[in-house]
């Protein structure tokens, strides 16, 4: 993973200065406004003149983000960045916190996460509150009417606009705070009256002060405010049987170049279910949605789309099937991501990495897409510029007795006289799957962005109808 690792944090910038946390965690976050990219480092330290960590992540475009790391990358337990939610000296000293704050609790659910979480570290399985779920202090709550130290009153204001939000498990109750040792001028001892900082929580007691109300804390509904509908509940096989993909009032003419061109299988994705995919191929090959977002703005006009969180419990799967000899794999998809992904493939696992995996559609660290099947050998064609610029891309791929073909919003852009894939039966996966060996292979398996418009073919479509499809789009 160390290689993964280095490719995600290559060229960055770091500051002369920094000083990690003084904590066996060593973690640090690095913001830099110039190229708008968050660096957070775990166990990070100076070796020689250069820096070394554990374990991180980088977030491109930053201020735009969702503050999610892709894959397993991030220096929390809960793959969301420490940075968006640190309560800030500066803050404290203003009396004014305008943003979500962190908190950290010894008991986490074990098995559980809550988005903004992508994944979870508790081990406890009773009623614990969840890694990323969300806090609040009821609004019908006089906290000037209370006694609270002027750090605990600024909390507890923010706590009521905009929420508290578990982001780790520690030893104790904390709340994430600029550490001084990064700090030009450590100001905490005027902030905290010459105090300890749980001290300052608790209240002075000298001077009738009472402690941060815990106790009035409301725990919000899991993954609250996530962007996806409200449905949880597990597919079942009734489930599956009666879904239907989503009417469109908007473009209808590239669903109809799709349908015209014979699909498999034709996931629209623009469900409201968070656990199925509805087949608008007309041959019932529903599919199995497994921790994404939906109702994401779609590649088709009045259509919508699903994102996926860049880690292997986010994505898509097929029914079994044996793919044909020839065939084609087609989707649009939508990334800024540095940290590529496997878009799509065929795998003979459903629900976790394949010991076999063919057909692999992917994304480099670079955003190049890379296609091939491995009939006993690798072979891959690649495009020459790269396409995770945040923007909607068709992209298709085709083999058949003619080779293989690399199409990209509807014009080729590699091919080979490659005619052959790997033999069995499988799953097909959207969204990600095992990249190992591949050449070029990503720093995540699992791509963090937004899909769309997912089909397979059982004949390798010309390319007059691929620019059809893609002209149809709008």
């Amino acid at each position: 993973m160390a290689k993964y690792l280095n490719a995600t944090l290559k060229q960055v910038h770091v500051p002369a200065d920094m000083q990690p946390d003084s904590s066996s965690d060593g973690s640090v976050s690095i913001y830099n406004p110039d190229s708008n990219e968050l660096v957070e480092l775990w166990k990070a330290r100076k070796s020689g003149s250069s820096w070394q960590a554990c374990w991180g992540g980088r977030i491109t475009n930053a201020n735009q983000s969702l503050g999610i790391f892709s894959g397993t990358f991030g220096a929390s337990a809960s793959g969301m960045a420490v940075w968006p939610t640190m309560i800030r000296q500066q803050e404290l000293l203003n009396g004014r916190i305008d943003h979500v704050v962190g908190l950290a609790i010894p008991q986490t659910k074990k098995g559980s996460y809550s988005w903004p979480a992508v994944r979870g570290d508790g081990w406890f399985a009773g009623t614990e509150l969840s890694i990323g779920q969300m806090l609040r202090l009821p609004a019908s709550l006089d906290i000037d009417a209370m006694n609270l130290s002027p750090v605990a009153k600024t909390i507890a204001k923010a706590a009521q606009q905009y929420g508290i939000i578990i982001t780790d498990t520690s030893g104790s109750v904390s709340f994430s705070a600029e550490n001084p040792i990064a700090l030009a001028t450590d100001k905490y001892s005027t902030i905290f009256r010459g105090r300890a900082g749980w001290a300052e929580m608790a209240g002075d007691k000298t001077k009738g002060e009472v402690a941060f109300p815990l106790e009035k804390l409301v725990a919000l509904p899991m993954n609250y405010r996530a962007p996806v509908s409200s449905t949880t509940a597990t597919a079942t096989a009734t489930a599956t049987a009666t879904a239907t993909a989503a009417s469109s009032t908007g473009n209808t003419a590239y669903p109809a170049a799709v349908k015209n061109a014979n699909p498999w299988l034709y996931w629209r994705l623009s469900d409201t279910s968070r656990t199925t995919a509805a087949d608008a191929s007309g041959h019932g090959n529903t599919g199995t949605l497994l921790n994404v977002i939906t109702g994401r703005s779609g590649a088709i006009a009045g259509d919508n789309a699903i994102g996926t969180y860049g880690n292997r419990k986010s994505f898509a799967a097929s029914g079994g099937t044996t793919p044909a000899k020839a065939f084609s794999v087609q989707l649009w998809f939508k990334t800024n991501s540095t940290g590529g992904g496997k878009l799509a493939g065929f795998e003979n696992t459903k629900s976790a990495l394949g010991t076999r995996y063919d057909r692999s559609l992917y994304l480099t660290n670079k955003g190049k897409l890379i296609f091939g099947t491995n009939p006993g050998t690798i072979s891959t064609v690649s495009s020459s510029r790269s396409y995770n610029d945040d923007a909607w891309h068709m992209v298709t791929a085709t083999q058949s007795a003619a080779g293989t073909r690399l199409y990209v919003d509807g014009a080729l852009v590699a091919s080979s006289a490659q005619t052959a894939a790997q033999a069995g039966s499988g799953y097909w996966h959207l969204g990600g799957g095992n990249m190992k060996g591949w050449p070029s292979a990503p720093g995540s398996y699992f791509v963090r962005g937004s899909l769309d418009e997912f089909a397979v073919y059982n004949t390798a479509l010309s390319a007059a109808t691929i620019a059809a499809q893609y002209k149809a789009a709008g």
